[in-house]
C-alpha cells in the first residue's frame, strides 16, 4: 500500500469520525472500502497519533472525545532554524 492511499484512508476515517456518522465497525469498514481488521489497525494508528477516539454503542458511531484537528503533512518552517 502506498503512502498516498494510507493518508487518504486516515483522512477519510477522520472525516467520518468528526461528523459522527461512522456506523458500526462493519458499516464503517464498508464506508472506507476496507476489511474490519484493517479498520481496527487504522483506528489504532489514529489513536497512536493522539486521536481521542471513542465508540458510542448508543449512537453506533465512533467520535472524538474532545475537539481535535487532524493534520498530516508539513507546516512551513520558521526562519529561526
Amino acid at each position: 500500500m502506498n503512502i498516498e492511499r494510507i493518508t487518504q484512508r486516515l483522512a477519510d476515517a477522520d472525516h467520518h469520525i468528526r461528523h459522527q456518522n461512522t456506523g458500526t465497525p462493519k458499516e464503517f469498514a464498508e464506508k472506507l472500502n476496507i476489511s474490519k481488521s484493517l479498520l481496527y489497525e487504522l483506528l489504532a494508528t489514529l489513536k497512536k497519533m493522539g486521536g481521542p477516539i471513542a465508540y458510542s454503542r448508543n449512537r453506533n458511531t465512533y467520535y472524538y472525545e474532545h475537539p481535535v484537528a487532524f493534520k498530516f503533512g508539513y507546516d512551513p518552517a520558521s526562519s529561526k532554524e
